[in-house]
């Protein structure tokens, strides 16, 4: 389940952000290794939130630095429903 989540998460990064994630891997830092700003962050976890019905509380925002973060808290709260 989380290589598909992990999956998804990087077709936001490129469809929905327009980032290149070509040299991605789930263990990329998005902000430090991927070149994105907090706002862009910020909007990825809004789109995410948005596509897989969850929402995220803000002390989250600043656990989350890599795709396998973002898709391990998505997995845990698709699991909690």
């Amino acid at each position: 389940m989380q290589s598909q989540i992990i999956q998804e998460i990087t077709r936001i990064l490129h469809d929905h952000l327009l980032i290149d994630t070509t040299y991605f891997t789930p263990d990329t830092v998005l902000t430090e290794q991927g070149g994105m700003g907090s706002l862009d962050k910020i909007e990825l976890l809004a789109k995410v939130e948005s596509h897989f019905n969850v929402s995220y509380l803000s002390d989250d925002i600043h656990d989350l630095h890599t795709i396998r973060d973002i898709a391990e808290r998505v997995e845990a709260k698709i699991g909690h429903k």
